[in-house]
């Protein structure tokens, strides 16, 4: 929707701030770093000229980080499954996070090198560009033992910080009018697809989906039956596990799927459909129908 005007134009912006904040831990750390780096700069009184480098740099960071966010939302928007050129898309982004980042370093250190000892000022200017993207590893993968029809095994990786990502990113997509209270879900299948929803509610309430069933939906209508990992993401304390259907359907067709529960502050718990439902209920053909 376009701003009328300029107090409107604010608004949309300043909105667009509130939820990047709300929704991007890097966003955060990157807040609490310039933070700490600024309040340094005053408590050494470093010139003007400086401070000016400093704020600079952070300016830098932050608005590289807020154009990645605008850009995955956008990608997220115009191809909700997974597709090589949208990480291609989203990994670049991501790249321009970490130049920003490492000039944001050398900006560091130049300034505050003549104040602290080198590995310290090093040290300092490197906590302005911390940030997960950053780390070695910062995208964490994890090996699961897949049974395939034929009984033998097969291993497969899953990135599963990407997965949450996609969880996060569709979850801001809900329509939960009565209760307020948003879930995004992502489905990997065998083959490297992945399927995103988000719970959305109806007047009658008994209709409603929730998001487990909108991304297992979206992946039973594109043929993809084979499912190796599933990632849930809310906005509560803790991690929420699906409901007791959401469970059942995720059932029927990989009971041995783990499933990554996370909110937004970063806690997470990892099970398996089956330790989530046991006794679950079947009957014989269910999966391959």
């Amino acid at each position: 929707m376009k701003a009328r005007t300029l107090a409107e134009s604010f608004r949309f912006a300043f909105e667009g701030v509130r939820q990047a904040l709300r929704t991007e831990r890097n966003l955060r750390i990157h807040t609490a770093a310039a933070a700490a780096v600024l309040a340094l700069a005053f408590w050494l009184r470093v010139p003007a000229p400086g401070v000016a480098l400093l704020v600079l740099a952070i300016g830098l960071v932050m608005t590289a980080e807020l154009f990645n966010t605008a850009l995955e939302a956008a990608v997220d928007l115009s191809s909700p499954a997974y597709h090589p050129l949208a990480a291609v898309a989203k990994n670049v982004a991501a790249a321009a996070v970490l130049t920003a980042a490492a000039v944001s370093v050398a900006v560091g250190y130049i300034v505050f090198r003549d104040y602290l000892p080198p590995a310290t000022a090093a040290a300092v200017g490197a906590g302005l560009a911390l940030t997960p993207r950053a780390l070695p590893g910062g995208h964490r993968t994890r090996r699961v033992t897949d049974v395939t029809n034929d009984g033998t095994e097969q291993k497969i990786d899953i990135d599963v910080e990407q997965l949450l990502e996609e969880a996060r990113a569709v979850r801001e997509r809900a329509y939960v009018p009565y209760s307020r209270f948003k879930v995004g879900a992502a489905l990997l299948t065998k083959s490297g697809c992945v399927f995103a929803g988000c719970n959305f509610e109806n007047a009658s309430l008994g209709a409603t989906i929730c998001a487990e069933r909108a991304a297992a939906g979206a992946a039973i209508s594109a043929g993809q039956r084979e499912w190796v990992a599933l990632a849930v993401v809310a906005d509560y304390p803790e991690p929420v596990p699906p409901c007791g259907i959401c469970r059942q359907v995720l059932a029927e067709f990989a009971p041995d799927m783990p499933v990554v529960m996370a909110n937004l502050a970063g806690e997470r718990r990892t099970m398996t459909v089956r330790e989530l439902l046991p006794g679950v209920f079947s009957l014989p053909g269910g999966g391959d129908g």
